[in-house]
This record gives structure tokens, sequence and C-alpha cells, in this order.
């Protein structure tokens, strides 16, 4: 019985619960160290808001590259039409 609250066992077997129920109810319930606290929550969530703040700033960075490149597009094709417009009568 790795990872089984003895005492939640004793207690299933001590109300009449089966031994093989009461083995698989008391290894249903994480111990203390499978747990996570209020202190690796916030570790965790301060991690993470640092990855999206990155992760923002790439976003941010492709976008004005998008937009970099646009302008270079549609002064590609403006350029030759306009002296298309000029070249006819």
């Amino acid at each position: 019985m790795a990872h089984v609250h003895i005492d939640l066992y004793d207690a299933f077997r001590a109300a009449g619960v089966s031994e093989t129920q009461a083995k698989a109810a008391a290894a249903a319930v994480p111990t203390a160290q499978e747990i996570a606290t209020k202190r690796d929550l916030a570790e965790l969530s301060g991690g993470l808001a640092e990855r999206f703040a990155g992760v923002e700033k790439q976003i941010a960075g492709l976008r004005s590259e998008m937009y970099r490149a646009l302008w270079l597009q549609a002064g590609a094709i403006v350029t030759p039409v306009v002296a298309l417009v000029k070249l006819l009568p």
C-alpha cells in the first residue's frame, strides 16, 4: 500500500468497509507531498506571468514586421502602376 493513508485505511476498515474498498479509497486521497501549496501556486503564476509578457513582446515585434512587409509590398505594387500610368497618354 504505497502512498496510502494508514489512518484513513484503518478508519474505513473500522467502519465496516471491505479491505479492497478501503485500500482503494485511502489510495485515492493524495499525500501532503502531492498537493500544491499556495506558495507553489504563487511561484507558478509568477513564472507564467513572465512568460506571457515575453510572448506579448514577441507578438508585438511580429506585428510590426508584418506591417513593414505590407508597406514594402504595397510600394512594390504601386510604383510600377504609377510608372505605367505616366507612360499612357
